[in-house]
């Protein structure tokens, strides 16, 4: 799974804001000025394997549902309780 980018951070890259990248495009769109209009619907739409990508609120919003579930079934299991989460047979 990729890091986190902020919208700002993905601006800064595209916009090539800084002689060097240091997002986790490594330099790939260093300064590609994809974007027109307005940043962060553009940023929303780009596919979820392109670098620049910025999920939107539904999007982070269902990442923390998962990482806290994750959270919960790992608890559960260091607790001998991962019958829990098991499928009934």
């Amino acid at each position: 799974m990729l890091r986190a980018l902020s919208l700002r951070q993905a601006r800064n890259c595209e916009m090539a804001l800084h002689p060097v990248c240091r997002c986790r495009c490594g330099g790939r769109l260093h300064g590609a000025k994809r974007a027109q209009g307005d940043d962060q619907n553009f940023f929303e739409a780009l596919p979820a394997e392109d670098p620049h990508h910025v999920p939107d609120a539904v999007e982070r919003k269902q990442r923390r549902r998962m990482r806290r579930a994750d959270r919960k079934r790992a608890e559960a299991v260091s607790l001998g309780q991962e019958r829990l989460f098991q499928e009934p047979a």
